[in-house]
């Protein structure tokens, strides 16, 4: 029989199939060359070892298969490299955040005793450390100034003869990680395309800086394709903005990208020369042209937007230099800290705002300085396990980082750093009066006690530039104020004769103190069935007779003028906003007005 005629069963792949499909093969077309199949014979050796390495081979193929694929990859390195061909970059970080107070003791102003010495106010600079008796260590990440308004101040030392106050406590935060400072120096010769350089420490959470011998700075970028990172700038008017920084745009022609694994960290730079800084950062469109040489016709129109910045070649990579590499890595496999436990400062820079100041006050100042957690530190310091990965890497991917819909731009602007300003509600909506793709982003953020207020201009500007990287080319974006109304809310109960009428007030106000202390959301009506609901379970209430809103409008309240009669709902039982707007009970103790039968 000719071979091409003869029939073969793909289909088997384990042992067991395999075998019984090469017995009924030799049997069916070899009936004459070979018979014994019994289980001590050579022809059941013979295929009891093809079967075997079948078996293997095909349970192989099908692991291989299985890893290539998020969904079915079992292996966590294969995971992470998927992962990573989605977007979504892992990193081996065991580092924890958190907030250290800083306290200090400051002299009184001598013009005016209620105040504290500016003069004699340091700044702390980042990058002090900061441990514990048991050697988890910490370094500060900001700098932190105690002339800031917002820190607290206690008296801390007044004149017994004229009871006047000579000294201040001020309390400070700021936010510390895990690990100490470190550096390492790599030599580089000749020019090598996308150079990577390595560094042999396990414990690497973050590169801070690289730096060449000539001076020349890169930046770690998240894909070397990225030419724009944001650069961190001192707020002049902080005072006044609240707003610690102002976020810059900066185009970087140095950079790296940082690759981590369980032993190693490596640092990945572009293929592009020292000469590509002389040539045209970004290319000339009318160069762009589409490349058809040889037919007389063109099938598509379709160029890739990258040609624009052909030259820039991922970025420079050095040759012949010294780069002097900073980093931050964790001290310990346990990076977190107990309450109350990092009291040890070190390694402080300190600097007064004044120019004549007395050298022994300012030295009492430093001694006096002090630090502590009020709040345990805690980060992840375990792996995660293979679903949580596979997890992570879907849900980045349904983001994209980008800006498209409505819930993107609000994620996104929750998402600044918060030394460039932060907002309390942000709301997305399309504006319905505009021809163009525009979206109006509604914000407001909250003052030193919680209270909503206008977000200031700076923080506007900085989270303009924030969402510009990561908006649709097509979007145009207002940032608007929302529109704050304030309420109070009236209510009468009848009370238990058996009860103290006051005490029962007391109660119900107390019980609406803990409903409202939750901060309305933007558009969020206000239904009364549930003022209702939290006074009727106050004990001693027998029943509720009457709730109503009041808007109140200017002094220490919103000029927002609110019309409640026009905003009922058809059943009367809430109070409907706009979707610009929002509800606040601004203050508890005036705005909840109570009366007892």
């Amino acid at each position: 029989m000719p071979k091409r005629d003869r029939t073969i069963k793909y289909t088997d792949r384990d042992f067991d199939s395999i075998k019984e499909s090469l017995v009924s093969y030799a049997q069916r077309y070899y009936p004459d060359t070979y018979k014994d199949f019994g289980q001590a014979g050579f022809g059941a050796l013979m295929t009891d070892y093809v079967s075997y390495i079948g078996d293997v081979l095909s349970f192989y193929m099908d692991y291989q298969a299985n890893e290539t694929f998020l969904d079915t990859a079992i292996e966590f390195d294969n995971i992470v490299k998927i992962a990573k061909t989605l977007g979504y970059k892992f990193s081996f970080d065991y580092a924890s955040h958190g907030l250290v107070s800083f306290y200090a003791t400051i002299p009184a102003s001598l013009s005016d005793q209620t105040q504290i010495n500016a003069d004699y106010a340091p700044t702390i600079k980042k990058g002090a450390a900061i441990s514990s008796d048991s050697d988890e260590k910490f370094i500060l990440v900001e700098d932190i100034d105690f002339a800031n308004s917002n820190n607290q101040r206690e008296v801390a030392i007044f004149n017994e003869t004229t009871g006047l106050v000579t000294h201040y406590a001020v309390r400070a935060v700021g936010r510390v990680i895990s690990g100490i400072m470190d550096t390492t120096e790599v030599v580089v010769g000749e020019f090598e395309r996308f150079r990577k350089v390595k560094i042999d420490d396990s414990f690497v959470t973050e590169i801070i800086d690289v730096i060449d011998s000539d001076g020349n700075e890169y930046f770690e970028v998240d894909y070397l394709s990225q030419n724009v990172i944001y650069k961190e700038l001192k707020n002049v008017n902080a005072p006044t903005d609240k707003v610690s920084s102002i976020l810059k745009p900066k185009l970087v022609s140095r950079r790296f990208t940082v690759e981590k694994d369980t032993e190693s960290t490596t640092l990945q730079f572009g293929y592009g020369s020292e000469r590509s800084l002389t040539s045209d950062t970004y290319g000339r469109p009318e160069n762009v042209m589409i490349q058809k040489f040889g037919r007389p016709y063109v099938s598509s129109t379709v160029f890739d937007p990258s040609n624009l910045v052909d030259n820039d070649k991922f970025g420079i990579s050095p040759v012949n230099t010294t780069l002097t590499i900073k980093y931050l890595k964790n001290s310990s496999l346990n990076p977190n800290a107990s309450k109350g436990t990092l009291n040890n400062l070190s390694d402080v820079e300190l600097v007064f705002p004044g120019t004549n100041n007395v050298v022994a006050t300012e030295e009492g100042v430093f001694q006096s300085i002090s630090t502590t957690n009020d709040s345990p530190i805690v980060g992840s310091v375990t792996v995660p396990t293979p679903d949580e990965l596979r997890a992570r890497a879907v849900s980045f991917v349904s983001s994209q980082k980008r800006a498209v819909t409505k819930q993107d731009y609000e994620a996104l602007s929750y998402s600044m750093p918060p030394q460039f300003g932060a907002v309390k509600r942000v709301r997305a909506l399309q504006d319905k009066d505009s021809f163009k793709k525009n979206l109006n982003l509604y914000l407001i953020s909250e003052d030193e006690f919680g209270n909503f207020v206008e977000t200031n201009s700076t923080i506007k500007n900085n989270l303009k530039t924030w969402i510009t990287r990561h908006k649709m080319i097509t979007d145009t974006v207002d940032i608007l104020d929302i529109r704050i109304i304030n309420l109070s809310i009236n209510f009468t109960v009848v009370a238990d004769v058996d009860r103290d009428k006051f005490d029962v007030l007391n109660n119900c106000i107390t019980s609406l103190v803990n409903f409202f202390s939750v901060k309305f959301e933007v558009g969020e009506p206000l239904f009364y069935n549930d003022v209702f609901r939290e006074l009727k379970d106050v004990d001693g209430v027998l029943d509720v007779t009457e709730v109503f809103a009041k808007n109140l409008v200017g002094g220490l309240y919103s000029n927002s003028d609110f019309s409640i009669s026009d905003s009922i709902s058809v059943d009367g039982r809430s109070i409907l906003q706009g979707e610009d707007q929002v509800f606040e009970i601004k203050y508890f103790d005036r705005d909840l007005i109570g009366t007892v039968l």
